[in-house]
């Protein structure tokens, strides 16, 4: 019964993806300048549109960083990328994206994580640890090697993803600083947005409305169905379409989650 549901599914997002023109990828990280002159916020965005064969390509691919000058100026830095060399994006591989965007699988679990990235390497172990503990002390290192190998098995992992589980009833609330990726898919029928917040859980648990979008930019929610999914699918997908080694394939990469398991390893299992 579950495969007949999940072909008429696959059969309906089909249908639909037909019917979308294009896509937008909005990342964007940052926090308030409050009155600092400099950088205070990087954006990427990604424009998929839809060729005459129904695939899809990236039309638009640019890196944005907004900088206060002084106290009433602010600019952005826009560098637009050549995407002529960028690969073809299959409606299938769309419509695949649009089921999972829709779909709660609630795969934040070791099973799921444990078996899309491979197990850390000392020297990764190390790096990590470098980076967030080392205070030039020789016997944390030596603790930091003798956990080497738990580390590497995930032990404990399973406490880690209890204590970070992503929720889908509760929605998350940011003041004054910003990490998330909107996802807009464009129709003649209907504009949705997908967003994912980027402080924990790799844009975990996504959120899903329908909009409306003036003709300055600017979003307002039409249909607040206060839906949420969790699906790390919609990461590894995201990943697959996107140009490798850019700020939003990075920060999609399931590879935060076992870097943060590391932290909190080093952080409460070091006795």
């Amino acid at each position: 019964m579950r495969k007949i549901l999940y072909i008429t599914l696959f059969c309906i997002q089909i249908l639909h993806s037909q019917n979308v023109e294009k896509l937008e990828f909005v990342y964007s990280k940052g926090s308030s300048s409050w009155g600092q002159n400099g950088i205070y916020s990087t954006s990427e965005v990604f424009e998929l549109s839809k060729t005459e064969t129904g695939d899809y390509k990236i039309s638009k691919h640019l890196k944005i960083n907004s900088i206060q000058k002084n106290k009433s100026k602010f600019i952005n830095d826009t560098i637009a990328y050549k995407t002529k060399n960028y690969i073809l994006i299959t409606n299938n591989k769309i419509a695949n994206l649009l089921i999972e965007l829709n779909t709660n699988k609630e795969n934040f679990t070791e099973d799921f994580l444990t078996s899309n990235f491979l197990n850390p390497t000392n020297k990764e172990i190390i790096e990590i640890a470098n980076k967030e503990y080392f205070k030039n002390d020789y016997d944390e290192k030596e603790n930091v090697n003798s956990k080497y190998s738990e580390i590497k098995n995930y032990k404990y992992f399973n406490e880690f993803l209890r204590k970070n589980k992503p929720n889908i009833t509760e929605h998350e609330l940011t003041v004054d600083a910003w990490n998330c990726l909107d996802i807009i898919t464009f129709s003649k029928d209907i504009t949705k947005i997908y967003n994912l917040q980027f402080f924990k859980n790799c844009g975990q648990p996504i959120s899903i409305n329908s909009i409306d979008i003036d003709k300055i930019g600017k979003i307002k929610i039409i249909e607040n169905t206060n839906k949420q999914v969790i699906n790390l699918e919609i990461n590894k997908i995201l990943q697959s379409i996107l140009p490798k080694n850019t700020v939003l394939c990075n920060a999609l990469d399931l590879r935060n989650i076992r870097d943060n398991y590391i932290k909190w390893f080093l952080e409460n299992k070091r006795d």
